[in-house]
């Protein structure tokens, strides 16, 4: 049997091929809190039922904000949901396959400029989760570079992880200066 880091990566695909069949048997109830679907996720997870977890943590991921009464839910959708993601993916790698195909899916719509401010939030929240805030530092050079417009709309996101990183001039670059008289 060949082995290496192709393999592995073939693997991993195969368990998310697999979980996305499995996954299929959780649906949500008719008239889902999206709270309590998310608290379900967590009970699953230290429960071990780890494809249930998965499937509550992606549809709450998916749908939370989209639910009646959900629009408040924001913030624990990116903090809290992702850190029971995180959780999750440390015991189950299809969970950490899934994170981050949705961090790549979110960086993508941020380069082409579609609903680039909640697809940057998204994206910077699911790098600090995952301790890989240099991705969305490198996501904000790029569009620096290359999409001036969309630096503007997500720079006050970006701001924190310049100023870490001693990007004071860039930082400037975006600061609204008054006109002198």
């Amino acid at each position: 049997m060949r082995s290496g880091p192709g393999c592995c990566v073939r693997i991993l695909v195969l368990v998310s091929v697999m979980e996305v069949a499995v996954m299929a048997d959780w649906t949500p109830p008719e008239n889902p809190d999206p709270r309590k679907i998310r608290d379900e996720a967590g009970a699953d997870t230290r429960a071990g039922r780890y494809t249930d977890a998965l499937a509550k943590l992606t549809w709450f991921h998916e749908n939370a904000l989209t639910t009646p009464g959900g629009e408040s839910l924001g913030p624990v959708r990116l903090s809290f949901g992702l850190k029971d993601w995180y959780d999750l993916a440390q015991k189950y790698p299809p969970a950490l396959v899934k994170l981050t195909s949705y961090r790549d899916s979110a960086m993508q719509r941020v380069r082409e400029g579609k609903d680039a401010f909640d697809s940057f939030q998204e994206a910077k929240g699911i790098n600090e989760v995952l301790e890989e805030e240099k991705r969305t530092h490198e996501l904000f050079l790029w569009l620096h570079a290359n999409r001036m417009e969309v630096a503007k709309q997500v720079y006050a996101l970006a701001e924190p992880l310049l100023v870490k990183a001693k990007l004071y001039k860039l930082c400037g670059s975006y600061l609204d200066r008054p006109e002198k008289a």
